[in-house]
């Protein structure tokens, strides 16, 4: 009898020990990928903390750039933004509304760990009873706005806790990807030096 209750004790402490030692085989291997969803709101958050935009353009026209929203365009993995617009022109006072349609894909800045725009296109500008004298100017605009407020703007910074994992591994931002409901960003493992 004493001897079987020692063959017990000895097969519990090998199965134990074997335990342990496949538990921290299995921690020292490379995580899987992960992933961080960001709502088309909180895309849309972010971005309107910049609006409203008040501005003068070539010091002809004030503008005022306001009530932005989102439409996910996942078939091209770009984000299209609209918003009203308002001017007004300094020479005879008269005031005009209207509408502009932009948009944009996403980039990683390694540099700070922030997702930002990148690649903003003017896809409609409409600003209605403007006078003929001014649309020349106004096709200039577009570009200007979507240049000078827009381009390179951040819109999700990603946590240093989004990038930490136990061990020898950590994660770097991979692929961005639009989706329709908002954005995905895969985060995929890397070994730590």
């Amino acid at each position: 009898m004493k001897n079987t209750a020692k063959a017990i004790v000895h097969s519990r402490r090998a199965v134990a020990a074997t335990l342990a030692l496949l538990l921290t085989a299995c921690s020292a291997l490379a995580p899987g990928q992960r992933s961080i969803d960001i709502s088309q709101q909180q895309l849309l958050a972010a971005i309107a903390k910049r609006f409203p935009i008040n501005t003068r353009y070539l010091d002809l026209i004030d503008l005022r750039l306001d009530t932005p929203s989102l439409t996910m365009i996942p078939e091209t993995n770009r984000v299209g933004m609209g918003f009203t617009l308002s001017a007004s022109d300094r020479i005879f006072r008269r005031a005009f509304a209207g509408v502009a349609d932009m948009s944009f894909g996403l980039r990683f800045d390694a540099g700070d760990n922030t997702v930002r725009l990148a690649g903003v296109r003017v896809e409609r500008l409409d600003i209605t009873g403007l006078p003929e004298q001014f649309r020349g100017q106004t096709q200039r605009l577009g570009p200007f706005l979507a240049e000078r407020f827009l381009e390179d703007t951040t819109v999700y910074a990603i946590k240093p806790e989004d990038l930490a994992q136990a061990g020898r591994y950590g994660y770097v931002p991979g692929e961005l990807r639009v989706t329709a409901s908002g954005l995905r960003i895969t985060l995929n493992p890397v070994q730590r030096q």
